[in-house]
């Protein structure tokens, strides 16, 4: 029944998908994973995008609060330009749900399957 509360709608190309954002700790305590939970509607499979960060927001790929992944840039000054997306927005949902699809996620097959958000952001 948790699925079903937090359950957003996403249509691509006809098709329904249903999506949520949820946060976990890594089974190392000094990383977190911000997770986007996507099936397809009237499935059983589901994919995870899973945005791994350190807790103490060091590196270059972090999670500084939930729904928000940001990569730490400089420009050619050396000055900073981060890249940021926010996984509650349905379009950067829709982007990549259509990246996994063609990385190869068959959302008709009921199998959990399990992706690195930081490789799909390319």
């Amino acid at each position: 029944m948790a699925w079903q509360r937090r359950l957003r709608r996403l249509v691509l190309d006809s098709v329904v998908f249903l999506w949520y954002v949820e946060a976990r700790y890594d089974t190392n305590p000094d990383y977190r994973l911000e997770m986007l939970r996507v099936r397809r509607e009237g499935t059983r499979g589901r994919l995870d995008i899973v945005f791994r960060s350190p807790r103490n927001f060091r590196g270059d790929r972090v999670v500084p609060h939930s729904g928000r992944v940001v990569v730490r840039r400089t420009d050619v000054a050396g000055k900073p330009a981060d890249v940021a997306w926010n996984l509650f927005e349905p379009g950067v949902v829709r982007a990549l749900v259509e990246v996994a699809l063609e990385r190869g996620w068959q959302p008709h097959v009921p199998a959990d399957i399990r992706m690195d958000g930081w490789d799909l952001l390319g």
